[in-house]
């Protein structure tokens, strides 16, 4: 059974049962749970999904969730942290790669869950998207938005 073209990806796999560990008496079970859960299943889903856009040459969006402890430091989610803070280079990584001519209209982002940040974080975030809005086309071209100057 078809289901036609995919035109949208939201990833939104985690793993968050951290226990609050330091470095010294963290598990590399755990570490690798952590990994294949979120780092390996939002690449590995996005590449899948990546390739069929370009197959079918309609473009489309892949949309990470990450998260704030991906770029903010808080006790308590080593694993967690770590994990959404590959997701967020890889989201960086995955859109300098493919946006390339030929791929169709084919834009990867990630989307930080800013609950917990102060108010003029969650403004300053809002006015780059919006600002984000005039697209440039050229490659790489939403790299450089989120990219600070």
């Amino acid at each position: 059974m078809a289901l036609g073209i995919v035109s949208v990806l939201v990833n939104n796999a985690a793993k968050t049962d951290d226990d609050e560990v330091s470095v010294l008496d963290y598990h590399r079970a755990s570490f690798d749970a952590h990994q294949e859960v979120t780092v390996r299943g939002t690449f590995f889903m996005s590449q899948a999904v990546a390739r069929r856009m370009v197959e079918a040459g309609a473009g489309g969006s892949i949309i990470n969730v990450a998260s704030r402890v991906g770029v903010q430091v808080q006790s308590g989610s080593l694993g967690y942290a770590i994990a959404k803070a590959a997701v967020i280079h890889m989201t960086r990584v995955m859109a300098l790669d493919l946006a390339q001519p030929g791929d169709g209209d084919l834009h990867v982002t990630s989307v930080p869950l800013l609950r917990g940040y102060p108010r003029d974080v969650e403004h300053e975030a809002s006015d780059r998207a919006v600002a984000g809005r005039r697209r440039d086309r050229t490659p790489g071209a939403a790299l450089r938005r989120r990219l600070p100057s």
